[in-house]
């Protein structure tokens, strides 16, 4: 059963294992804007100390589905892949900072995300109702779509990156939109 769910959260590794960032992408240190808005300054990449563990932990939980049905299977697989960690338990994250004060998230303000979710397009149209999701979207997303005749995000010109890059500093113009 674990080489099922490996195959199919490897497979988003994978794609992104075989299509390394271009070299004349922008370096990652920087000030970055997010598809919503908001201004963030990110500062360095790094390793989820923890990500063995939280794998291992899974890998458990995963052995105790004997039979699992298509859902548990694919719950399964959305949690290796969240975990963004490759077989050896190598979890790559970039640590960054808002550049507004507010009170969308209250707490600590430095924030990781993995380094593939950083990098993937998302459909930024707040009317599409796959706003904020992966583009492409998942195989059971796209196929609802497809029942109900909604067309694909990038047809539609909706897709942007999660995170746009702005510059190595911040700057006046460099104000939200």
């Amino acid at each position: 059963m674990r080489d099922a769910l490996d195959a199919e959260a490897w497979a988003v590794l994978r794609d992104v294992a075989d299509n390394p960032p271009d070299p004349s992408a922008p370096p990652l240190t920087g000030v970055w804007q997010h598809y919503k808005d908001p201004l963030y300054e990110a500062g360095e990449c790094a390793h989820d100390a923890d990500a063995a563990d939280l794998r291992a932990a899974v890998d458990r939980l995963a052995s105790l589905l004997p039979d699992p049905t298509d859902g548990q299977r694919e719950a399964l697989a959305a949690v290796y892949a969240a975990l963004g960690s490759d077989e050896d338990g190598v979890r790559e994250v970039v640590v960054y900072h808002p550049l507004q004060l507010d009170a969308a998230h209250e707490g600590f303000r430095t924030a990781v995300r993995t380094l593939r979710t950083w990098r993937e397009e998302v459909c930024a149209d707040p009317l599409c109702p796959h706003y904020g999701d992966r583009v492409p979207l998942s195989v059971d997303a796209a196929d609802a779509c497809e029942e109900v005749g909604c067309p694909p995000c990038h047809e539609l010109g909706h897709v942007e990156h999660r995170f746009g890059y702005l510059g190595p500093r911040y700057t006046a113009d460099m104000a939200p939109r």
